[in-house]
C-alpha cells in the first residue's frame, strides 16, 4: 500500500539499476552512492537510512541537509547491545577469561596464574569517541569507576564536565587509563 519496494542484496547495486528508479524513489535503505548529480535525479527522495551505522563518503551530505533530506543511521539501536558486549570483552580481557575458557574447552588445564589479572574496580578508564556507543557504556563503567577519561574533540569540555567525565587528550587517556575503550569512527 505504501509503494513499490525494490530489493537488492548482496554485492553493491550496479548503476544502472540505482539509476532506473532514482525518479520515482522516496527512500533510500543501504549504502547506495548518492552525489548531488543523483540528488538531482532523484526529486522524490525524502530519507536516506543507512544501515550499516556508518557514514561513508559516497553520500553528499550536506546537499541531502539542504535539500531536507535526513540521513539517518541505525547506531542508536545497536549502541546498547554492543556496550554490553565491550564491557564484557574488557571483564575478559582483565581477568584472562577468554584464555581459561579456551583451555578448558581444549581439554587443557588453565596454567595461567593471576600476577597480570587486574579488577576494573577503581581503576580509571578511558573512553576515546563518546558517541552512541560511548554515552551507551558510560552507565556500565559507572559502577566500576569515577574516573573515567573521555577524548572526543568533537564535544566540548564542559559538556564532558557535566557529565562528570574527565575532558582528556589522546596522549592522556592512553598514559593513565588501565583499560581504553576504542569507539570513535574512522573520519
Amino acid at each position: 500500500r505504501l509503494g513499490r519496494f525494490i530489493w537488492h542484496d548482496g554485492s553493491p547495486a550496479a548503476d544502472d539499476h540505482i539509476e532506473r528508479y532514482l525518479p520515482k524513489t522516496v527512500a533510500v535503505i543501504g549504502q547506495s552512492a548518492l552525489d548531488q548529480a543523483r540528488l538531482d535525479r532523484a526529486p522524490h527522495l525524502q530519507a536516506v537510512f543507512n544501515v550499516e551505522s556508518n557514514f561513508l563518503p559516497n553520500i553528499d551530505y550536506a546537499e541531502c541537509h539542504r535539500r531536507g533530506i535526513p540521513v539517518l543511521s541505525t547506531a542508536p539501536v545497536y549502541a546498547r547491545p554492543l556496550a554490553e558486549m565491550v564491557l564484557g570483552m574488557a571483564i575478559s580481557l582483565a581477568r584472562r577469561m577468554h584464555e581459561a575458557d579456551a583451555a578448558l574447552r581444549a581439554g587443557r588445564e588453565f596454567k595461567g596464574d593471576n600476577h597480570d589479572s587486574f579488577l576494573l574496580h577503581g581503576k580509571p578508564l578511558a573512553l576515546v569517541g563518546f558517541g552512541n556507543l560511548g554515552r551507551a557504556l558510560l552507565p556500565l563503567l559507572r559502577p566500576f569507576s569515577r574516573e573515567i577519561l573521555v577524548h572526543d574533540p568533537w564535544i566540548h569540555p564542559s559538556v564532558l564536565r557535566d557529565l562528570d567525565l574527565i575532558p582528556s587528550s589522546l596522549d592522556e587517556c592512553f598514559a593513565r587509563a588501565r583499560v581504553v575503550f576504542l569507539l570513535a569512527a574512522i573520519t
